[in-house]
């Protein structure tokens, strides 16, 4: 969905067609923050999560606006991220997690698997520990590629 200003865009996980501009250090905390939350969500069987994330890019009136500044400490906790190359902030957050892995999701799974021939890969109704491991190497790929060259130019969404 798009807002009628285009400098304001919701979008959806397949329409972020790049990584973050991340140092390898935040990058490294974010993973493995993600890692532990998605784990402990399984260990709740807990399903059906996502990521949020949010980014600003700086301009003159943010800078101007900006009476006190946040330590790292602080902005870590708020799960707020510098990109590195200085153009802006990112903001990460899990939400939606209030779906449990119940009976009515196996059954669930199970008609989409078996009865609509689904791929059971590709479905959301996973059991807790295998949507857990999906989850995080979706957002590993986005948080920390492999390649460095995934981490040049400008953010772009449609």
């Amino acid at each position: 969905a798009f807002a009628a200003d285009p400098s304001h865009v919701l979008g959806m996980d397949k329409d972020l067609r790049r990584s973050l501009l991340l140092s390898p250090e935040d990058r490294h905390h974010i993973v493995e923050t993600l890692k532990r939350d998605s784990e402990f969500l399984a260990s709740l069987n807990i399903m059906d999560y996502s990521l949020l994330l949010g980014f600003h890019f700086n301009d003159q009136d943010t800078a101007d606006n900006n009476d006190r500044a946040m330590t790292l400490a602080e902005q870590r906790a708020l799960g707020i991220f510098a990109a590195a190359d200085g153009t802006g902030v990112y903001a990460l957050g899990i939400i939606d997690m209030l779906q449990a892995y119940t009976t009515d999701k196996k059954q669930e799974r199970f008609v989409k698997v078996h009865v609509l021939r689904k791929d059971q890969e590709g479905i959301s109704v996973q059991a807790p520990d295998v949507y857990s491991r999906r989850f995080i190497g979706a957002m590993t790929d986005i948080v920390a590629p492999e390649s460095s060259l995934a981490l040049s130019g400008p953010m772009e969404l449609p």
